[in-house]
């Protein structure tokens, strides 16, 4: 049988693991307010709804990053496939050179070129993923922080409305600390949203230079021969 002592100190180290992501330090109990009329409760329901707003961005981001993942993956593979395709096109440059055939050579080295260009294509494309999936990354990071800033204001309009009407939720309630609270966890979203803004125009050229290279590839490839 576990000891008194050993169960008592198991049952704190439960609580400290799993605090962090319970929501805000500071929390009032929504029964509290379960007999005030629905018309003074205007506050707590417009933060409410930016609660369920954060909670669609986080769960939005989670799906673009398993897509951007996917993609990332599928582009991976198109690039070891292109490099596989410039080493059998300068396999076959270098057989044609040693048949002394000028039309297999110039078409050999024509192929190498338009395989080359597909190499190009494919690296750029990985490269823009990449940053792409590191921006998804962030703006998850950004909706996570905006869900604890909806969470940390649905408390600070509780308690306005606790002050407001009187009530006291604890003996040592106060106000400005909720008011506290929310006003570092919104700071805390705006710094993760704008890390997130930072590599935008990044990602952007990226995706530009790899369209670019695309379609030159494309172009190159579909002319005859």
């Amino acid at each position: 049988m576990m000891r008194p002592r050993l169960r008592h100190t198991l049952f704190i180290a439960l609580l400290a693991a799993g605090g962090c992501s319970s929501g805000p330090k500071y929390k009032i109990d929504d029964s509290v307010f379960a007999q005030i009329p629905v018309q003074e409760k205007q506050g707590m329901m417009m933060a409410e709804q930016e609660r369920s707003i954060a909670k669609q961005e986080y769960q939005k981001a989670e799906a673009d990053l398993k897509q951007v993942s996917r993609e990332l993956d599928i582009a991976e593979n198109e690039y070891k496939m292109a490099k596989l395709g410039v080493e059998n096109a300068e396999s076959s440059k270098k057989l044609a050179e040693q048949t002394g055939d000028v039309n297999r050579k110039n078409s050999a080295e024509r192929d190498l070129r338009v395989s080359e260009m597909g190499k190009k294509a494919g690296q750029a494309k990985v490269d823009w993923l990449e940053k792409k999936k590191k921006l998804v990354k962030r703006e998850r990071e950004a909706a996570e922080a905006h869900q604890k800033a909806a969470d940390a204001k649905y408390e600070l309009e509780k308690a306005r409305l606790a002050q407001m009407r009187g009530i006291k939720p604890s003996e040592d309630f106060n106000v400005a600390t909720f008011e506290t609270q929310a006003m570092e966890k919104d700071k805390d979203f705006t710094e993760a949203r704008l890390d997130a803004e930072k590599l935008r125009p990044e990602v952007d050229s990226l995706e530009r230079t790899y369209q670019t290279q695309a379609e030159q590839y494309n172009s190159a490839r579909s002319m005859p021969r």
